[in-house]
């Protein structure tokens, strides 16, 4: 098979390969769309679960699901990752960097709501409704186990 025979086959190949992602990435593009919040708080509940149940069994090593913790990990998906970031990321940010915006456009706003984000979002929101969540429920999690529900990593 000369070299663009066997280039054109390993592109074929390769489309098949893509076309049940593209297919799946486009309903739920089309989801989001029609139900952003709905579609938003669906995914943040699913990959908080997914996250907490891999961090649980895999980076704990434990046998049996903490379901008192998972809970907690579910709850803070939802409401805070899917409801409140909804409204602070696609409202309050967008209110408050509108004059950026009309002047300078999306590319002059962006660094502005990264700051926002970084700065403030993560280091005081974030942090603070996390607590809430466990303190609240009063269950026992492991520092390493919160740690990687704020994105670092300790034993």
């Amino acid at each position: 098979m000369s070299a663009p025979a066997a280039l054109s086959t390993w592109r074929a190949a390769l489309a098949a390969l893509k076309r049940p992602a593209y297919a799946a990435a486009a309903r739920y593009d089309a989801a989001a769309r029609r139900r952003p919040v709905l579609t938003g708080v669906a995914t943040t509940l699913f990959k908080t679960s997914a996250a907490d149940l891999f961090a649980q069994t895999v980076v704990e090593g434990r046998e049996q699901v903490d379901w008192s913790r998972h809970s907690v990990f579910c709850a803070f998906g939802f409401f805070y990752l899917g409801g409140f970031q909804y409204f602070l990321y696609n409202k309050l940010f967008v209110a408050w960097c509108a004059p950026i915006t009309r002047t300078f456009g999306h590319r002059g706003a962006a660094p502005v709501k990264t700051f926002i984000d970084q700065a403030i979002q993560l280091s005081v929101c974030f942090v603070a409704f996390a607590f809430a969540f466990v303190f609240v429920r009063g269950v026992h999690v492991r520092a390493s186990s919160f740690c990687s529900l704020c994105w670092c990593r300790g034993r």
